[in-house]
């Protein structure tokens, strides 16, 4: 724990200074005692723990007597699992007029109320229950490592105005099981660099050989992909169904389906898309002939996110092999079921040299952006993409990033409002609203608001029933903290219907909002997730002002009969890409390019535009050996200026 970090933990906390000094001592001794201790028993003691734990680690320097141990022990990096008892005497304590203190007054002994909580929920398999002390936990951790120092345990059966103390705080029979692996537990950051940059030389040493570079390469490689793929298929379908409540469905649709048609695509085309073109050469420049080749940039980075785990990571990796790259994939650590088949899948079909798969979360993400990369490929949020983008440009790497933003829907007062509202539901509910271009908000004309808002219900209704919690075709949100975000963007006095939620299915019922303005927090982030704002607007200049708020989204979706204000809105309006009368759909085009703009993303893929996203196109110009013109040599004359005129105007 840095010193910074727990002085914003203990903020406002009597005495803070001197419980800070405390806990930098004790983890100072956790550490080093930890380290002397982790493998250091005889034969028979490592045979015993391999029995009980999994490991020939000792797992006796975890032992804690205090709360400032405990959290340098759950710091620690190869636990996997962790069973605890915890011993807390909350006392209600007075003040000296004899009133209940509140919360405000901090108790004697310095610790807060809340003290070990969040990072129990947000890392392990179940969130704390609630009830009172003494208690009793058993977690599997969702990833072996610990970084975050935030957890507190509270009673939530005690009155808000009431301050509690922890005069009494124990944490015995403490245990962990170590992961299998019998390297040091205690990983840094120096490991971790030199195992990237060895997989990294691989990858280079690989490409090199220049094996890539022929059209058979590729062509053996797309099949042997598309041959792992359909071998388990059901694995894929079951893993979305356990990471998002996907539907056979709707897994295979938007997923599935959509790398199955990339990979057909490419294998019909690859030859093509590889020959030089042709291209005009200048008279000045006779005689020579002109082209352009495609060539790979050698050794690329695939990061992908969580809301479509496995198409957004293949699809672009299909496009990378297409154009004869190696690639270092990256799937989400956050659709864990997913990324075990994806990684499955890749050490089955590729060399290790040729794809290989980085495993972890955000920690291993930031070590994986510093490297040096030929080309670098981001499906994710606007934040990240920013750190990737800076760490490219350190490197002077081309990069295309796929980001997002607030993807409006713009209704005419011409629309036809059934099917508009039909397929604005379908592009919205579909994975739950987890969708990058999924509809954000729509701008409607006032004199049909009303009715779309209640053909908007009913389609809704039409698709998942009155109750699209219990419907098994109805998407669950990603994890907890995703949940919670979604459910803290929804007014209760804004809602038209819906607003309903399950915390145990982690589902949001479909929910429209009337009523909210800019100012909203609704409106102020991209939604991602089953809520839609409904706002009006009249005219394209309305629609055109509202838009500048969140500018440059990914996509824009008009709906109406008149075309001429359809193109004008399309020509007037900065957006990466989008639909006249649907939504979404034209992701599933492969002649023409998806991508972003501005704050929603840089480059394009999905077919040929695909193919060229990880490709340097060289300009080569084939010069004659039969005539060499002598008016661009030294010394110069008026004779030959006035030819260079001639033929440079």
């Amino acid at each position: 724990m840095k010193r910074q970090e727990l002085k914003a933990l203990l903020h406002g906390v009597e005495n803070a200074g001197e419980i800070i000094d405390q806990i930098m001592e004790i983890n100072g001794a956790d550490i080093e005692n930890a380290k002397k201790t982790a493998g250091g028993g005889n034969d028979a003691v490592n045979r015993e723990n391999e029995r009980r734990f999994g490991t020939p680690f000792s797992p006796s320097c975890l032992h804690a007597s205090s709360p400032y141990r405990f959290l340098h022990i759950l710091r620690t990096p190869f636990l996997t699992e962790i069973e605890f008892g915890v011993t807390i005497r909350l006392d209600r304590f007075n003040t000296s007029d004899g009133k209940t203190a509140s919360r405000s007054k901090t108790p004697p002994f310095g610790l807060k109320t809340f003290f070990l909580r969040k990072l129990l929920s947000r890392r392990c398999a179940c969130a704390p229950p609630d009830g009172d002390f003494p208690i009793h936990y058993r977690y599997r951790f969702k990833r072996p490592k610990i970084n975050r120092t935030d957890i507190f345990i509270q009673s939530r059966k005690e009155s808000r105005q009431t301050a509690l103390r922890g005069s009494e705080c124990r944490f015995s029979a403490l245990y962990a099981v170590a992961t299998k692996q019998r390297a040091s537990p205690f990983i840094n950051k120096k490991e971790r660099f030199m195992d990237i940059q060895k997989t990294l030389g691989s990858l280079r040493r690989f490409f090199s050989s220049g094996k890539t570079l022929s059209a058979e390469y590729r062509l053996n490689a797309l099949a042997n992909l598309e041959k792992a793929i359909r071998a388990r298929e059901e694995e894929i379908l079951a893993a979305l169904a356990r990471d998002l409540g996907k539907s056979r469905t709707e897994g295979y649709m938007t997923e599935l389906g959509m790398v199955y048609s990339e990979l057909s695509y490419m294998r019909r085309h690859v030859k093509k898309l590889m020959r030089p073109v042709r291209a005009k050469t200048p008279t000045a420049q006779l005689p020579a002939k002109s082209f352009s080749l495609p060539c790979p940039y050698g050794t690329a980075l695939i990061v992908s996110p969580w809301n479509y785990p496995f198409q957004l990571t293949m699809v672009p990796l299909v496009d990378c092999i297409a154009a004869g790259n190696c690639a270092l994939v990256k799937p989400s650590a956050s659709a864990a079921e997913t990324a075990k088949i994806i990684g499955a899948i890749l050490k089955e079909a590729f060399p290790p040299e040729y794809v290989s798969v980085a495993e972890g979360d955000r920690k291993e993400n930031a070590d994986l952006f510093r490297q040096k990369y030929d080309v670098v490929f981001f499906t994710g949020g606007k934040e990240t993409g920013r750190r990737v983008a800076q760490c490219a440009a350190e490197n002077l790497t081309p990069a295309v990033l796929e980001l997002g933003g607030k993807s409006p829907c713009i209704v005419a007062e011409d629309a036809d409002i059934r099917l508009s509202a039909r397929r604005i539901a379908f592009g919205k509910l579909l994975n739950s609203g987890q969708t990058c271009v999924a509809p954000d908000y729509v701008l409607v004309h006032p004199k049909i608001r009303a009715d779309f808002v209640r053909a908007l219900e009913e389609e809704t209704v039409r698709m998942y029933g009155e109750n699209p919690l219990s419907s098994p075709d109805y998407p669950k949100m990603i994890n907890r903290r995703q949940f919670d975000r979604v459910i803290r963007l929804i007014d209760p006095s804004k809602v038209v219907f819906g607003g309903g939620y399950d915390e145990n299915s982690l589902k949001i019922m479909p929910t429209v909002l009337e009523n909210v303005s800019f100012e909203d927090e609704v409106m102020r982030e991209e939604i991602f997730g089953p809520v839609l704002p409904v706002l009006e607007a009249e005219t394209l200049e309305d629609v055109k002002s509202a838009i500048a708020r969140n500018p440059s989204p990914l996509a824009l979706y008009w709906f109406g009969k008149d075309k001429k204000a359809a193109m004008r809105a399309v020509r007037e309006i900065s957006f990466g890409g989008g639909c006249l009368n649907d939504t979404v759909m034209h992701l599933a085009t492969h002649e023409l390019g998806f991508g972003g703009v501005g704050e929603s993303g840089t480059g394009a893929y999905h077919g040929a535009r695909g193919f060229f996203a990880f490709s340097h196109v060289k300009s080569i110009l084939d010069k004659s050996l039969k005539l060499d013109l002598p008016y661009r040599y030294a010394p110069f004359s008026a004779a030959k200026e006035k030819v260079i005129r001639k033929n440079m105007k």
